[in-house]
């Protein structure tokens, strides 16, 4: 069996070596390599034909985008892989650990507003930004940002009413909300995850009110198909990137950095959901 894995923007880990007579692990895609084995089979990372064999071991078998080793033709088997990989092993090999998988999921951009420059690969975690200016255009004309999730930066003269939107809403409108002192929750999961949007709802739910404006919090979640990451968090001048939903993470980025717009306003303006916010 072939599988498919795959991993984020900008390469990932090589597989783990095997045991002796065991199938090799298989490097992740985007960059990975195949892990040779130290006296066993090899396995394949994405691009390769083939893994490379040690002593006693048979050959890697192909990888897919990312996936493991397959079978061997003599020697140690090499694990299957799916997702993860099972242990490899069989006729003349011990048995040993298959090929590490990826993220099934990959995400393939374009990683940024419509006709702006791409912007992906930043590391994970909260980073702090230059604040990128503030200007008003006009509605739905191109607006580009530096970083991903945006963070600060010339925006639409409407800001988005505070709430869970079912579709993408464009960042002209979510960056005026930035500077409102927002939080903006954006997810990008083209394999879905309705798990984790639900308990990044429930966090939603359970955050304390606004005891500035005395509404419930500025906090806008939405789905983001120019994520180069599944999940994110914007604060003016501030981001909070994560492949997943951590409640404890956000929250910790909630505590730190709401509210901290150069502007007070307490209630949304705009709502395209209905019919569209740029028709």
């Amino acid at each position: 069996m072939i599988a498919v894995g795959a991993c984020g923007v900008g390469g990932c880990d090589k597989g783990t070596s095997s045991a002796s007579g065991s199938g090799g692990g298989a490097g992740r895609a985007a960059g990975g390599g195949g892990g040779l084995s130290s006296n066993g089979g090899g396995g394949a990372g994405a691009g390769d034909s083939a893994g490379a064999s040690g002593l006693g071991g048979g050959n890697g078998g192909v990888s897919a985008t990312g996936g493991g080793g397959g079978t061997s033709a003599t020697g140690g088997g090499g694990g299957s892989n799916d997702q993860g990989g099972v242990s490899g092993g069989g006729v003349g090999g011990a048995t040993g650990p298959g090929g590490q998988g990826g993220d099934a999921c990959l995400l393939t951009g374009p990683f940024g507003p419509p006709g702006c420059l791409e912007v992906s690969g930043a590391p994970l975690g909260v980073a702090s930004h230059p604040n990128e200016g503030a200007n008003h255009v006009v509605i739905c004309s191109t607006a580009c940002y530096g970083t991903n999730p945006p963070s600060s930066g010339n925006h639409y003269p409407e800001w988005p009413v505070y709430k869970t939107y079912a579709a993408p809403v464009p960042w002209g409108f979510l960056v005026h909300g930035l500077e409102h002192g927002a939080i903006i929750v954006s997810y990008n999961c083209p394999c879905g995850c309705a798990d984790e949007v639900a308990a990044a709802q429930a966090w939603i739910d359970a955050l304390p009110m606004d005891d500035v404006c005395g509404t419930p919090p500025r906090v806008v979640l939405a789905p983001d198909p120019t994520l180069d990451v599944h999940w994110a968090a914007s604060a003016w001048t501030w981001t909070l990137r994560a492949q997943t939903f951590d409640p404890a993470a956000f929250q910790a980025f909630f505590t730190d950095h709401y509210d901290h717009g150069s502007e007070v306003v307490c209630s949304g303006a705009a709502d395209g959901s209905a019919t569209g916010w740029c028709q």
